[in-house]
């Protein structure tokens, strides 16, 4: 006998939406998992244009503020892109 908030219609609703559950939760999980690549990919794009950006905007510069620069901001870069990297872009 079941209990009367659980009807037979009910019941079968929660049984179908249980028998979906495991292809669902592999769908989503592919679809969060593109989405994270999509977004790193994304990420690693705007670094590099954002170094390439500020190394053609040092190049004007005197060479010891050229060194200073490439060694810690376009440094910082490359270890960003290098991180991202290591997740495993596609």
């Amino acid at each position: 006998k079941l209990p009367r908030h659980l009807t037979a219609h009910k019941l079968n609703k929660h049984r179908r939406l249980l028998a979906e559950l495991p292809s669902r939760v592999e769908q989503r999980q592919q679809s969060i998992h593109g989405r994270n690549q999509l977004l790193a990919a994304t990420q690693a794009y705007n670094l590099a244009l954002e170094k390439r950006r500020v190394k053609a905007h040092i190049s004007e510069m005197p060479g010891t503020i050229q060194r200073q620069i490439a060694r810690d901001y376009v440094g910082d870069l490359d270890r960003r892109i290098h991180k991202l990297a290591a997740t495993g872009l596609p």
